[in-house]
């Protein structure tokens, strides 16, 4: 491999990796729109643009989260419930030391102003899959129930669940720009690094 070339795939290894890097953000970034004990039931917020929003849960690292509850979101000044709709497999998580949060639900408002959220009993057909396999392949020491103290409910805005499904391939750029900064800087370094390699593929083409 000419040192040119090396160098070109290089460039190329950087721009995918700040792509990646920066669909990365786009997926976890968002923003709080209020956050309030589960144990509460139902509380009141603002929303001051049109745009998609997602419930959170939050809880403590190493426990299992209730599954038997939907959120109910009406608008106050017209008395009409908003339709929510289940993540699932794209739903964001995000964890740190002492705790994590799990995007549940999203729903889209096109009117601002003032809504109410109600968590009331139900029960999702993913999250009834997600917990069948968490009691299958997590030890029962390991993890245990959640206590109704430790949980809280937030409201963010962020990337809809489409923007976030474009937003998985570019994900996967970050680990082919890694992939391809070590790989070029090699070549850079050593141009005949990979010779050995090609030669022996021909040889064996050869037999």
């Amino acid at each position: 491999m000419t040192r040119i070339l090396a160098i070109f795939l290089l460039l190329v290894a950087i721009a995918a990796l700040i792509i990646g890097i920066r669909a990365w953000i786009k997926m976890f970034s968002s923003k709080e729109i209020i956050k309030f004990p589960f144990a509460q039931k139902k509380t009141e917020f603002t929303i001051f643009e049109s745009g998609y929003y997602a419930v959170y849960i939050h809880a403590k690292n190493f426990r299992l989260l209730p599954i038997k509850w939907i959120p109910k979101i009406k608008s106050s000044s017209i008395s009409a419930e908003i339709i929510v709709k289940g993540t699932s497999i794209f739903g964001v998580r995000s964890n740190n030391f002492d705790g994590g949060r799990m995007e549940k639900f999203g729903f889209e408002i096109e009117i601002p102003g003032k809504y109410t959220i109600e968590i009331v009993d139900g029960e999702s057909g993913y999250s009834r899959l997600r917990r069948t396999f968490e009691v299958a392949i997590i030890p029962k020491r390991i993890f245990s129930e959640s206590e109704q103290k430790d949980l809280f409910i937030s409201i963010r805005k962020g990337p809809s669940l489409l923007q976030k499904a474009f937003l998985f391939p570019q994900l996967f750029l970050a680990f082919v720009g890694l992939f391809g900064i070590v790989f070029s800087s090699i070549a850079i370094a050593n141009p005949k690094a990979f010779d050995k390699f090609g030669n022996k593929q021909n040889i064996e083409n050869q037999i």
